[in-house]
């Protein structure tokens, strides 16, 4: 563990070579929409394959190209293409393993877009089944004859419950199904999925590894092939090209990322011991209280968001309880320096929410880096003026 964790920091801080850039700390900020050829014959040549050389920043762009290969190392993939935007990874990917008559599963509840995207498939003759549920065997009978995507979040989306990653790889494997994860909350940092035999990882680069809330970035990662079917079906045709600039600031992010993470891991335990026995909550949804055993087996940390549940189901008092916070920001996205407060109860959307398995006081909490006794503090003083 400690030699895993070692290697990943080095990869975080290690400078990357350039002498083009005069071997500079921060990589350079290629800051063009194209490049020019010294021939014909070399602009023929790269114009083949726009992946593997730098024709127009559609396809590829050194700066984003340096992310790339950073964030590959990170999770122990053999490529990474990078996006504008984590849904741009997201739709281009699933668009890219799935044809008319596919069916894909989908487990548990994950982020929002992402199964509005899934939805918007079934125009195109793509059916899917939702299972809300980590259990393998549930997740198993749902799988069809025509079956080419298994696609889960792990730890999941509001409930943060995690899947036998290895049994499901397993099993996807032996019937040639492609399995698909978003790993935007554990980090590579805590969980590296391609080592239980998962096929493609994806994540939103605008949390954690953004770190600082000022960029929209997305990823995919796997083997050659895995990606580079992403890139031939997907990645051109979707438009989602990530901007030099913003490339660039997820590479000052991966920086800081080791020590980020250890601070979220910290405070978040902190936040969750503190609040766990409090009469008011209902329930606290993170894995550092539910599933130890998987816990054990694939995170060696835990994000900082977490959903909690009110014992009063009285709107009113969640409101007062959520404008009364003063250390936490009310607003959508996480993954950066500051705490996030977000309520799932929108006034007109309990049917939603029932649909998705969820309470009415269902909310979500990012714990940021403030250090965690003011955060404990902050919640305690709007839980009595809530709910006592």
């Amino acid at each position: 563990m400690i030699m895993i964790k070692d290697r990943l920091i080095k990869t975080c801080l290690a400078v990357i070579p350039d002498e083009q850039s005069h071997y500079a700390i921060s990589p350079e900020i290629a800051m063009t929409s194209s490049f020019y050829s010294k021939s014909y014959e070399a602009y023929v040549a790269a114009s083949k394959d726009e992946f593997n050389n730098y024709v127009y920043t559609r396809g590829s762009n050194p700066t984003t190209h340096k992310l790339e290969v950073l964030l590959a190392e990170l999770e122990g993939a053999q490529r990474c293409k990078v996006f504008a935007s984590g849904m741009g990874a997201i739709s281009a990917t699933l668009q890219s393993y799935v044809m008319n008559g596919s069916h894909i599963v989908v487990v548990n509840s994950i982020y929002s877009t992402a199964m509005k995207f899934i939805k918007s498939l079934e125009k195109f003759g793509v059916s899917h089944t939702v299972v809300m549920s980590v259990d393998t065997q549930e997740i198993v009978s749902a799988i069809q004859d025509n079956t080419d995507v298994i696609y889960l979040e792990s730890p999941s989306s509001q409930k943060f419950e995690i899947v036998d990653l290895k049994a499901i790889a397993d099993i996807a494997k032996s019937r040639q199904i492609t399995t698909m994860i978003d790993n935007t909350w554990a980090t590579p940092m805590f969980q590296r999925p391609l080592e239980s035999g998962i096929d493609l990882i994806l994540h939103s680069c605008s949390k954690y590894i953004g770190g600082h809330s000022d960029i929209v970035a997305g990823a995919v990662l796997g083997t050659t092939e895995g990606v580079g079917k992403v890139e031939q079906n997907g990645y051109l045709m979707m438009g989602s090209t990530c901007s030099p600039m913003n490339s660039f600031l997820a590479i000052r992010g991966i920086r800081t990322l080791p020590i980020r993470m250890e601070k979220h891991n910290s405070n978040v335990k902190a936040v969750i011991d503190a609040l766990k026995d409090d009469p008011r909550i209902e329930k606290i949804y993170h894995p550092y209280i539910q599933q130890a055993e998987r816990s054990e087996k694939y995170l060696d940390g835990y994000g900082s968001l977490l959903a909690i549940t009110f014992t009063d189901k009285d709107t009113t008092k969640l409101q007062t309880f959520i404008n009364t916070l003063e250390t936490f920001l009310i607003g959508v996205s996480w993954g950066g320096y500051e705490s996030m407060v977000l309520p799932g109860y929108k006034f007109d959307n309990l049917e939603t929410m029932k649909a998705r398995g969820l309470d009415i006081t269902h909310t979500r909490l990012f714990i940021g880096l403030l250090e965690a006794q003011m955060t404990i503090t902050d919640l305690k003083q709007a839980l009595s003026i809530a709910y006592d």
